[in-house]
């Protein structure tokens, strides 16, 4: 259904047609077929790397893209118990309190809506609080297997045309601080949900991220979470591509390092662990566990798994997960994940003169997490560091390659010059705190090397978030 007050103001009807969508789309007024804002542009020429057949490798060349945002999409969804309660009972009544909470969401986001001001030399976004929304409403996930779960939500497209009462005109709207807030709108959105749930006489319980009606377990809700799963799985591969654009930039530097002499002729591979990325919630479900996982614990957990010991996942049970120590066999406590880590276990090569990134606080070798050291002679399994403490390679070690590393980890070092490498791939983590972050690392020299300066230029003035501390 059509949305908003743009849309009142083009006379479009409640109800959506493909007809009046597709004008909107294009640009047009549905019923007079005429230009909705002054300007479509609609291609744009655009540097792409493709692969080349013969040689294969990634080659630049010049393609015409698509240049103008059509719309916006804001997806809106309940916690996972409020669809299974709507499959369930039909319940028309909660059905209408998500509807409210819903509008009264986009309507809070449809008074942020604002437009660029040029006339006269003017250089200034002036608000204008109306929008055109085209909602849709969806009940299930997309299929996982040929099965679909509970999911109600709601794809909130929001048009980019505004009409401004001040130039009597329809013009592009300015939506970057609604996309940049779109995170608080999901916030608010769910806290309407559960004042009017609690309100109707419904219980609920707090969860780590949000809350879930309390007539579903745990158990009963990840049973339909599938799709959940999938998407918890594809942001873990973006992160592992990110990471290993770096590991292949680390291996190439070592490789000249080594050619120039300035690291040792031997090399001794040791063990290291990188973090799995998971969540309490998802450290506490075994079907995100695999054999050859290392598990570290923060504290004494049940079965005498002590602080600082690594046990290995040897088997992965439907309902639990056995990890195994020299020699002996226990039961992960999965309801106290938020006292342990879960890694993978990985090798490494390490030379006299090899510089490493500390990953984890170690206190008895007086290293913190994010410390750069470099190796001052090696030992057996003895390493010794710059700082004089000594590394014990007999178990996995907390360290990585030192020659790269993300914006994040680069927070608190300072070097002469800085190379950045920001992929197309990276743009939902490139803003403009993580800009500044960045540049400010070098104290002489920056490079910057992408492979599109129009989608790069795009991404570094997205408002960051305020809460990402500075260094």
């Amino acid at each position: 259904m059509w949305c908003g007050k743009g849309a009142e103001r083009l006379g479009l009807p409640s109800d959506l047609t493909k007809e009046d969508f597709v004008a909107i789309a294009n640009n047009r007024i549905p019923q007079s077929g005429d230009r909705l804002t002054a300007r479509t542009n609609d291609k744009r020429t655009h540097i792409v790397w493709e692969l080349e057949e013969v040689t294969q490798s990634r080659v630049p060349k010049e393609k015409e893209v698509n240049n103008r945002r059509v719309c916006v999409d804001f997806t809106f969804s309940v916690p996972k118990s409020v669809s299974m309660y709507l499959a369930k009972t039909k319940d028309e009544e909660v059905e209408k309190l998500i509807h409210q909470a819903l509008r009264e969401t986009m309507d809070d986001m449809e008074a942020a809506i604002q437009t660029r001001v040029r006339i006269g030399g003017a250089d200034y976004d002036r608000v204008t609080g109306n929008a055109i929304w085209a909602k849709c409403i969806h009940r299930t996930t997309r299929p996982v297997s040929g099965r679909v779960d509970p999911h109600w939500h709601c794809h909130a497209l929001l048009f980019n045309a505004t009409y401004d009462e001040t130039e009597e005109r329809w013009k592009a709207a300015q939506l970057g601080n609604v996309i940049a807030n779109k995170g608080f709108y999901q916030a608010a959105f769910h806290s309407r949900i559960a004042e009017k749930l609690i309100a109707a006489g419904h219980r609920l319980r707090r969860t780590e991220r949000d809350f879930e009606m309390d007539v579903f377990t745990h158990e009963e809700i990840r049973v339909f979470c599938k799709r959940t799963k999938q998407i918890e799985q594809l942001e873990r591969e973006l992160r592992t591509q990110l990471h290993r654009d770096g590991k292949d930039f680390a291996e190439a530097i070592r490789e000249k390092m080594k050619g120039e002499g300035m690291l040792g002729a031997e090399d001794q591979e040791i063990a290291r662990l990188e973090s799995c990325d998971l969540s309490e919630a998802q450290k506490a479900d075994p079907t995100n566990y695999e054999v050859g996982q290392v598990v570290e614990c923060h504290r004494r957990l049940k079965g005498d798994l002590r602080p600082g010991e690594q046990w290995e996942v040897t088997k992965v049970l439907s309902e639990a997960v056995v990890v195994t120590r020299n020699g002996r066999e226990k039961l992960l406590p999965l309801g106290q994940s938020k006292e342990f880590n879960v890694y993978y276990r990985d090798t490494m090569p390490i030379a006299v003169g090899e510089h490493l990134l500390i990953t984890k606080n170690n206190r008895r070798a007086n290293l913190r997490n994010g410390d750069l050291r470099q190796v001052q002679a090696i030992d057996g399994n003895t390493i010794t560091l710059d700082n004089g403490y000594k590394l014990d390679a007999s178990t996995p070690l907390h360290i990585r390659q030192g020659y790269t590393m993300t914006s994040q980890a680069s927070q608190g070092h300072e070097n002469p010059k800085m190379f950045a490498f920001l992929p197309v791939s990276a743009t939902s983590q490139i803003n403009a705190v993580q800009m500044l972050v960045s540049l400010s690392r070098a104290s002489r020299e920056v490079r910057l090397y992408t492979d599109s300066k129009a989608v790069l230029r795009e991404a570094a003035i997205k408002p960051g978030k305020e809460r990402q501390r500075l260094s």
